[in-house]
C-alpha cells in the first residue's frame, strides 16, 4: 500500500468516525437544521477519496430517491418533511440508513 492509499484509507475512517460522532449526537454538530447537509457533504468527501471521477450529483440523486422510499417524495429538506415530535431520532434513524447505503456502494456512479 502507497503512501496515498494509507492518507487515503485513514482519511476515510477519519470521516466514517465524524459520521458516526454526528449521528450519535447531532445536538453537539447543530441539530436537525445542521445535520443532513453535514451529512452529506461528509459523504461526498468520503466518495471523493475512494472515487476521485465521483459526481456529487449521483449521490444526491441517490439521496433523493432513498427518502422519496423513506418519507415519501418531496423537495423540502428531510427536517421539514418530520413531525416536530420525534423530529430528531427519525432523522438519526433515516440518515444513519442512508449511511450505511451509500457506504456499501449504492449512491450511483458519474
Amino acid at each position: 500500500m502507497t503512501d496515498v492509499d494509507l492518507l487515503k484509507a485513514s482519511t476515510v475512517a477519519w470521516v466514517d468516525e465524524k459520521l458516526r460522532e454526528m449521528l450519535a449526537a447531532p445536538r453537539a454538530w447543530g441539530g436537525t437544521e445542521a445535520l443532513e447537509p453535514l451529512v452529506l457533504v461528509l459523504l461526498m468527501a468520503r466518495r471523493r477519496l475512494q472515487v476521485p471521477t465521483a459526481c456529487d450529483s449521483d449521490l444526491t440523486r441517490s439521496y433523493q430517491k432513498f427518502l422519496a422510499s423513506v418519507v415519501g417524495p418531496g423537495a423540502a429538506r428531510l427536517v421539514d418533511r418530520l413531525p416536530i415530535q420525534g423530529r430528531e431520532a427519525k432523522m438519526v434513524e433515516i440518515l444513519g440508513e442512508f449511511v450505511e447505503h451509500a457506504r456499501a456502494g449504492g449512491a450511483g456512479g458519474c
